[in-house]
């Protein structure tokens, strides 16, 4: 009785199927990666609700666009505020606002910058409210006994740009400062202080800031000393 040569034997196509089994799992998680699922929005959104309630914007609401996000249902004097609170949600991208109409059902416009490019009043109170509310969300922290900024306080200031992008007139005060307790003796804490406001300062003027708006200086413990890394910071301000 014959056998059958090895050429005449079926053949089971597992190479295909393997193939298939690597490759379709692949191709699911790119097509994840370049498209955020709605649930990861809905998260950003329920995270950026929850700080703006937390604010006192009960009325406001925020929609995500993947990691972007646009802030509805709020007065144009709180627009700038409201987004650097969405701003500072962990995920969010980049946060930007709609003011709500006025009773006559026009949109209501954001203040703008007055005669000679200097911001008008109310941009100033709005700003300076939106970068209190930026640093109190995520402060610009630096590495211990050093003027190198952490992934945070890099990422702050990278925001802060974008904050002040609207008001090109706009004068900024920096300060530095140091954690309460001995340092590692290399500098002292005005150097320390001086050196962490002047690399901010280096950092926005790199980002279009123009140098001479930009006034710094380092303030060591300050008036009230703070431990830890909630001490090692700088703090920005609207002159």
């Amino acid at each position: 009785m014959s056998h059958p040569s090895a050429d005449d034997r079926p053949r089971t196509p597992w190479l295909p199927l393997a193939a298939a089994g690597l490759l379709v799992p692949t191709v699911l998680a790119g097509l994840t990666l370049l498209w955020p699922g709605p649930q990861i929005e809905d998260g950003l959104a329920r995270a950026a609700g929850e700080s703006l309630a937390t604010a006192g914007f009960t009325d406001a609401t925020a929609r995500l666009d993947g990691r972007d996000a646009l802030v509805s249902g709020i007065s144009t004097p709180d627009a700038q505020r409201a987004a650097g609170i969405v701003q500072g949600v962990t995920g969010v991208r980049v946060a930007s606002a709609r003011p709500s109409t006025d009773p006559a059902g026009e949109s209501v416009a954001p203040p703008v910058a007055g005669e000679g490019g200097e911001p008008d009043p109310g941009t100033r109170r709005e700003l300076d409210a939106a970068i209190d509310a930026l640093l109190d969300a995520t402060p610009i922290t630096f590495e211990p006994n050093s003027p190198a900024l952490t992934a945070q306080g890099a990422a702050t200031v990278a925001r802060m740009l974008e904050l002040v992008a609207g008001a090109p007139g706009l004068h900024l005060q920096v300060d530095g400062f140091v954690a309460a307790g001995p340092g590692d003796g290399l500098l002292t804490a005005q150097e320390l202080s001086d050196a962490r406001a002047v690399r901010v300062r280096d950092t926005l003027a790199a980002g279009g800031i123009p140098v001479d708006h930009l006034t710094v200086r380092g303030l060591g413990e300050g008036r009230e000393p703070v431990p830890d890394a909630a001490g090692r910071r700088v703090d920005i301000t609207v002159r």
